[in-house]
């Protein structure tokens, strides 16, 4: 199954309408007029930026949405939320869009994913000061009651992660969430939320249970079940590309040498990018020596 984050991204983008009704809960502020999904954001290859959400105002004024789905620690999360923030305006810039209001939003589904460092601060004498930061969601911390009181679909799948009533069981909240998404009319949503919810449940609750309320067949009508069939078979496909990879240039090195000191082969297992890989393929095909492959390899290393 995929990542917890990826079946959220995914809600996310189904059901964006929910997630700005959720996160603006509070704020005071009027809701928007409209909002258009964009997810064809051409930044750079080292981005991992996958959508943005433009919301239109009543007044016309338009402001982005970047909701960050987070499921895996990452101790340089505000340096990376940072660089989706340039990455946004260097779109909007270049598609003369001047620089809307960015309304960044994190995501955390597990206080073990929290690395607790939400914002940046830079200062260099009296030339200015950078002051950055954005708005972090910690599910566990969650009420789910105005998720539910104000029907927002999109983030039903994260109910069982949500904060749980004294002495609550694991099957009473899967059985509330359950009940919760029968209510949903439309059959198609429907599927699609049990299918995200059965992956992001059974992260902290166990599996029997889960297969208790979600049947497979419940999970074969979801179109996004598919998708993530689709992608488990591609990454696995580029794994076994890697693996061999790593593996033919060992041999390649053993071939035209001999003797392939351990280092090699250690350092060539913390490289997982394919295209680096590819390259000190070819460079082991070329060297003169083994201590000159060495020094390809600390280089590729630093650029990954």
């Amino acid at each position: 199954m995929p990542r917890i984050d990826i079946p959220i991204k995914r809600m996310i983008m189904l059901r964006a309408e929910d997630w700005i009704k959720y996160i603006t809960l509070g704020d005071g502020e009027e809701e928007f007029d409209s909002y258009e999904l964009e997810t064809e954001i051409p930044v750079k290859s080292s981005s991992k930026l996958d959508s943005l959400i433009f919301c239109k105002g009543h007044d016309g004024k338009v402001s982005v949405l970047n909701i960050e789905p987070q499921g895996y620690l990452d101790r340089i999360l505000p340096v990376r939320m940072l660089r989706y923030c340039a990455d946004i305006w260097e779109y909007t810039l270049a598609k003369k869009r001047g620089k809307p209001e960015i309304k960044q939003c994190v995501v955390l589904f597990y206080p073990e994913h929290d690395n607790e460092e939400h914002s940046l601060i830079n200062k260099w004498g009296d030339d200015g000061e950078l002051q950055y930061s954005y708005r972090v969601i910690k599910v566990w911390e969650m009420d789910k009651n105005p998720v539910i009181e104000n029907r927002l679909i999109g983030l039903y799948p994260l109910i069982p992660l949500m904060r749980t009533h004294k002495g609550q069981s694991s099957e009473e909240l899967i059985d509330l969430t359950v009940k919760t998404i029968e209510t949903i009319e439309d059959e198609g949503t429907k599927n699609n939320v049990y299918a995200v919810f059965s992956i992001l449940a059974g992260e902290k609750h166990s599996n029997d249970l889960i297969k208790k309320y979600v049947r497979r067949e419940m999970l074969m009508k979801s179109t996004l079940f598919d998708e993530w069939v689709k992608e488990e078979r591609e990454e696995a496909a580029v794994k076994a590309a890697i693996i061999t990879t790593r593996q033919n240039t060992v041999d390649v090195l053993t071939e035209r040498f001999d003797f392939v000191p351990t280092s090699i082969k250690e350092q060539l297992e913390e490289i997982s990018d394919a295209d680096t890989l590819n390259q000190l393929h070819r460079k082991a095909v070329k060297v003169s020596t083994v201590d000159e492959f060495i020094e390809c390899l600390n280089k590729a290393k630093q650029m990954v």
